[in-house]
């Protein structure tokens, strides 16, 4: 009787997957925006459920091109919904496993992404600064529990720091590395190379306060174009060497609202 109660449930299971397969993305999209309120709007819809992909995905607003997903139905036997994306923006590129846990947990696993600096200056400043560069993500494991960011382990990297108004002025290329602590996410701020040392410390404590300390220093004295950079951060020392401290509540739902819980 139980051999055959889980045969039945196999027979089932693996019924479902098939059906997966076979349902097409386009149909099950159309019937979706008519029953419930999406967060993303697809265009040019093709493959199916368990894997498709559209020509665009917009996205509070953000046009993401190349849009494509991968379900991973077996991450349901962990009691976590589990999905490949990956998607392009402008001359940049993202790709991640995300999910949910039976439990609300949302995570990202494996995020590789390159995007001009520009594409996050919004997350940044409120103000039009027009940043220069590349910033590139290796993200090994992402951790969002409601409001809060409990789990960040990886590296961030900004490469040809500076300003688009000013191809003269560039800082040179920086990288932070976080990890995963006790006390939270720490994160450790240096440069890698260019004539601007930069080291600094940030500091996310598990109630999403964060503190956030750093030193920049021109390695070259006579650089009066980075001085003057140095300035919208700080006042310089007489060397040159700005020192800046920040401190706060990191506000996911501020960027994240559509999966944030309050």
């Amino acid at each position: 009787m139980k051999k055959g109660f889980r045969y039945g449930v196999l027979v089932l299971v693996l019924y479902i997957i098939f059906l997966l397969v076979l349902l097409p993305a386009d149909r099950v999209y159309a019937v979706l925006k008519e029953k419930i309120t999406l967060h993303v709007s697809l265009y040019q819809v093709h493959g199916s459920v368990w894997h498709g992909n559209a020509a665009v995905a917009m996205i509070n607003n953000q046009r993401l091109e190349s849009f494509d997903w991968q379900l991973k139905p077996w991450a349901l036997l962990l009691g976590r919904l589990q999905i490949a994306l990956g998607f392009d923006k402008n001359s940049g590129s993202v790709s991640a496993i995300a999910g949910r846990s039976i439990s609300g947990q949302y995570f990202l696993h494996n995020v590789a992404a390159e995007l001009p600096a520009s594409e996050i200056e919004p997350l940044l400043s409120s103000i039009k600064l027009g940043l220069a560069g590349n910033v590139t993500a290796h993200l090994k494991e992402v951790k969002l529990e409601g409001n809060r960011l409990t789990t960040l382990d990886g590296n961030l990297a900004w490469k040809g720091a500076g300003l688009t108004t000013s191809a003269a002025t560039t800082a040179g290329s920086f990288e932070i590395n976080f990890e995963t602590t006790a006390e939270g996410v720490k994160g450790v701020l240096k440069d890698t190379d260019g004539p601007l040392q930069a080291n600094g410390i940030l500091m996310l404590k598990p109630d999403g306060s964060y503190q956030f300390t750093a030193t920049f220093t021109p390695r070259d004295a006579t650089r009066n174009d980075i001085k003057q950079a140095l300035r919208f951060l700080g006042n310089p020392s007489p060397s040159g060497k700005v020192t800046i401290s920040r401190s706060g509540k990191l506000q996911l739902e501020k960027y994240l609202p559509f999966i944030v819980q309050s």
